[in-house]
């Protein structure tokens, strides 16, 4: 059972407002804001309690599924219908972050201040499946063998752990700093996202760290589909396509905050966070922090 108790305002985010304006890409090229592009974004009606705003990932049945992280005060995930019912699918938490499901439908979640990793099962059970005081924040990928792969954002390192619980340091130190924002592509190489400086660096399954991009802003999380990454500008408030050989550039967004919905150009976003895409890539679904769930259809 997790217990809650009193966290200190999250480290990270609270200076979320100094958006670092000096970073460019290393290797790429930022692109226009507000591409001219097909496409679609609207913001879904979600009724219910809802006030999720951190990661999100998609069930089985393709409800939504949000944590409320609120500068580490929030206790709860919610659970969003295809229909936009929103319902606590786990509640008492201390301050749920990154979380990611496996093939048994069970839902594994990071938290801002206990070190453990929790378990939730469909029913919305909780359960503790790893204390260590290693864990300590961030978030998860998963591969297709069920390993979990953890980024631990207050000591910039990155753990696999498989599902029998060993634990292995993969990444540590280095040019991660605040790393959060985690993926892996088609053939297990991880991508980690800084929250600190906009850096995506590429981790081999050796170990091996390679900087690939330095996006001009802050990225919340990062998720890898259709042959390429995506990431939140959460602090310039766009959302990004970034090549696997580190060419980036603005999928949409304006660059100036709000919430605005519609096509191509004229869409924009207030410090996009979550983000997760659909199976078969064509949908995105971004989180924000005014409490709100953005639907990009890409076709």
């Amino acid at each position: 059972m997790i217990i809650k108790n009193s966290i200190k305002l999250f480290l990270v985010i609270s200076s979320i407002g100094m958006l670092l304006a000096s970073c460019g890409s290393d290797d790429g090229d930022s692109g226009p804001l507000g591409p001219d592009s097909n496409i679609t974004v609207e913001t879904i009606n979600i009724s219910g309690t809802y006030t999720g705003d951190d990661a999100i990932s998609i069930g089985s049945d393709g409800s939504l599924y949000v944590s409320h992280l609120a500068s580490a005060a929030g206790t709860t995930i919610f659970k969003v219908s295809p229909d936009g019912t929103s319902t606590a699918f786990a509640s008492g938490l201390t301050a749920p972050m990154g979380h990611v499901f496996n093939s048994s439908n069970s839902l594994f979640v990071a938290f801002n201040g206990p070190t453990i990793i929790a378990e939730i099962t469909e029913d919305g059970t909780v359960s503790t499946f790893l204390e260590d005081s290693k864990f300590q924040g961030g978030s998860f990928a998963i591969d297709s063998d069920g390993n979990l792969y953890h980024t631990v954002f207050k000591t910039n390192k990155i753990f696999k752990i498989t599902p029998d619980k060993v634990v292995t340091e993969i990444a540590s130190g280095g040019p991660l700093s605040v790393t959060f924002g985690i993926a892996l592509d088609d053939e297990n190489n991880i991508y980690a996202a800084n929250f600190s400086d906009g850096r995506i660096n590429k981790i081999t399954q050796a170990g091996e760290v390679t900087t690939i991009a330095t996006l001009p802003t802050r990225i919340g999380y990062l998720i890898y589909a259709n042959g390429q990454l995506y990431a939140t500008g959460f602090t310039d408030h766009n959302i990004y396509t970034v090549q696997l050989d580190g060419t980036f550039s603005v999928l949409i967004g304006t660059g100036q905050s709000g919430t605005v919905d519609g096509v191509g150009a004229s869409v924009s976003f207030a410090s996009p966070n979550g983000i997760a895409a659909s199976a078969d890539g064509k949908t995105l679904y971004v989180t924000q922090k005014d409490f709100s769930i953005r639907k990009l259809t890409l076709e």
